[in-house]
């Protein structure tokens, strides 16, 4: 078979551009340090290059949501130091209103340091972060949380949300919590039943606090009342309780017998005592802590306001 001398010239020639195309693209490579320079070159390789590049930048935002993360729970928990400072400050200073021998003069002295603890709180409480944003606001970190009411207490504007970063391909932390968990709510359990006799009273009766003689009875999380009145035969004060969670409240015990000083059973397992005299229709409660004031800010202010009341001369 013959070969035509022209057939030999052009494989010779296509080789060689073969050859110079080979050369151009290892140049290319030598140059540009990369191997694929297009995916035509390796597409299975350029397939793997670009999961490595999304796993390379997946794993740079992780590392960029840590970091925020650890500024964010950083900011938190510095706040959240001051705030128990403060709060072991109110403290404090409502353990030396015990005192019985404090006059007008006083009560107006306390309720001013009282009234500095509660602005700084209320600072504490609309701290923002590095870059403005509230950090007790929920997912409304635009808006200030906190707002003061002028009858007492705050208006909490945030939400409930809470804020969330991923951190890896299978955990995300939170890093806040929102105003209403930290200043507005008490966790069950925690915290004594609540105490307190009403404004209306013009007897000398206080109630002392609540004594809890056995926890974990399911009475020991409802509302009681006990109301005053006059045995009709002697004279003598007698006293009612009642479970106001119902409509109509349920007597737990009626017409009762008082003697100041006594311990009144509220028919669980709890009991107070109240001294003075009380005069008829007199009444005092006991709320829950589940069920009572749990904006600590509203808190503060019912102190603020008692002290504020002028009680020299008035012995109840």
């Amino acid at each position: 078979m013959r070969i035509a001398s022209s057939l030999i010239f052009q494989n010779t020639i296509q080789s060689m551009d073969n050859q110079q195309s080979t050369l151009t693209q290892l140049q290319q490579e030598i140059s540009t340090n990369k191997r694929l320079l297009t995916p035509a070159d390796d597409p299975l390789g350029a397939a793997q290059a670009v999961q490595l590049s999304q796993s390379g930048a997946a794993l740079t935002q992780y590392a960029a949501n840590q970091s925020t993360a650890t500024a964010s729970l950083g900011t938190e928990d510095s706040t959240l130091g001051g705030v128990i400072g403060v709060l072991q400050q109110v403290n404090q200073l409502l353990g030396s209103l015990n005192d019985g021998t404090l006059n007008d003069a006083d009560r107006q002295a306390k309720a001013k340091q009282l009234q500095g603890l509660r602005d700084t709180l209320m600072s504490l409480a609309n701290t923002t972060d590095g870059q403005g944003s509230y950090i007790f606001s929920g997912f409304q970190g635009g808006t200030p949380p906190f707002t003061n009411q002028s009858n007492g207490g705050v208006t909490y504007s945030g939400d409930s949300g809470q804020r969330m970063l991923q951190i890896s391909d299978t955990t995300s932390i939170q890093t806040g919590d929102s105003g209403l968990a930290v200043f507005m709510s008490v966790l069950p359990g925690v915290s004594q039943p609540v105490p307190a006799g009403a404004s209306t009273n013009t007897g000398t009766g206080t109630i002392s606090a609540v004594t809890v003689t056995q926890s974990g009875v399911p009475g020991n999380n409802k509302p009681y009342s006990i109301t005053f009145g006059t045995d009709p035969t002697t004279g003598a004060p007698t006293y009612s309780v009642n479970d106001t969670s119902t409509t109509p409240p349920t007597a737990i015990s009626s017409n009762q017998p008082y003697t100041a000083g006594q311990p009144i059973n509220l028919g669980t397992g709890m009991n107070v005592t109240i001294s003075g005299t009380p005069a008829s229709g007199d009444s005092f409660t006991v709320t829950p802590a589940t069920q009572g004031n749990t904006d600590v800010f509203a808190t503060i202010d019912s102190v603020i306001t008692a002290l504020q009341q002028p009680v020299d001369g008035n012995q109840a």
